[in-house]
């Protein structure tokens, strides 16, 4: 009988060599992909040091120039989006400067493709719900058209906002009843203060990142705090209580070149409008109780800079009236 064991032999040893082939691979697989991910650190850090300089005297540029022509603006009380800050390709749609060119982005429209189209302009942040002053009802349809939640999920959510923030300690919706977030640890503990941040609704029981994301673009922390009639979304208008075709309706009625010019021409011309009787009174009632305004102080500016053919950079600022500088990110 033949000794079959040099046989197995050689088989273990191609195996082991096989293993040691496949280790050897997978290691300079890993490898590569640590000194790739690590020269593109270096790349970006570079392209920063090249471009970064430029692409912040862009934005200063931008910057000026946005506070200029908000200063221009002569209506007197009202504000709507027929001003040039509203919309405006020649003053907003790549600017040249520099050896280079920026574009504001603007956020709103009246235009029937919307969001489809790309507009440029500054976006009015009042056209958007104040987080910290809007009402626990107006907080709670905006959460229910915006967030898909049910009418009493999105309730005590909202209720729990407004006493998230406001000075007193009973609870919203419950005056019988203390404060539910007065009984939690920190960050959910009662801040009893405004928000500063949008943020900080992370620190609210209930608001994911989801949640988060398809709400931020229509709440605000900056102006007055009415909701700007003359510039208000269709989301707004319909967290103010009006319908779909109601909200449709005014942004219509908007369209066509009409204005309100002072707030009691909310209730005085809404005839025009042509609602229904339900969304009439809806209307009537959110003039009445200070939710609505015809006039703006903050505006959003999105700056998109380039050069040589391709973006190098972006960033948002919010500036008031006067100029003031009210939230800058790069």
């Amino acid at each position: 009988m033949k000794n079959s064991s040099p046989r197995f032999c050689h088989r273990e040893s191609r195996g082991s060599i096989a293993i040691l082939t496949l280790w050897s691979i997978l290691f300079l697989a890993l490898l590569s992909l640590s000194l790739s991910k690590e020269v593109a650190g270096r790349l970006l850090v570079v392209s920063d040091m090249k471009w970064g300089p430029k692409v912040r005297a862009l934005g200063t540029k931008a910057f000026a120039d946005s506070v200029k022509l908000i200063r221009q603006d002569v209506s007197e009380g009202y504000d709507s989006l027929q001003e040039p800050w509203a919309g405006n390709d020649t003053l907003f749609r790549q600017v040249p400067y520099g050896g280079g060119s920026y574009s504001l982005v603007s956020e709103q429209s009246d235009s029937p493709e919307g969001e489809n189209q790309t507009h440029y302009g500054l976006t009015d942040e009042e056209r958007k719900i104040n987080l910290n002053r809007a009402s626990a009802a107006v907080l709670s349809k905006l959460l229910q058209i915006k967030g898909d939640l049910s009418a009493t999920r999105a309730d005590d959510l909202a209720n729990f906002i407004v006493d998230w923030r406001d000075e007193n300690t009973t609870q919203e919706g419950s005056p019988l009843n203390s404060e539910e977030c007065a009984y939690l640890p920190s960050p959910a503990s009662c801040k009893n203060r405004n928000f500063e941040v949008l943020e900080e609704l992370f620190w609210i029981p209930g608001v994911t990142v989801a949640l988060f994301e398809q709400i931020k673009r229509d709440i605000t922390l900056y102006g007055a705090g009415p909701c700007n009639i003359n510039t208000a979304t269709i989301t707004s208008l319909r967290a103010a209580g009006l319908s779909e075709a109601g909200a449709q309706k005014i942004v219509a009625w908007r369209s066509a070149g009409n204005i309100f010019e002072n707030v009691s021409w909310i209730t005085g011309r809404s005839g025009e409008l042509r609602l229904s009787n339900e969304d009439l009174a809806r209307l009537q009632l959110a003039a009445s109780s200070g939710f609505f305004g015809i006039g703006s102080d903050s505006y959003h500016g999105f700056v998109r800079s380039e050069f040589e053919g391709k973006v190098r950079g972006q960033f948002s600022f919010i500036v008031n009236r006067k100029g003031e500088v009210q939230s800058w990110r790069e």
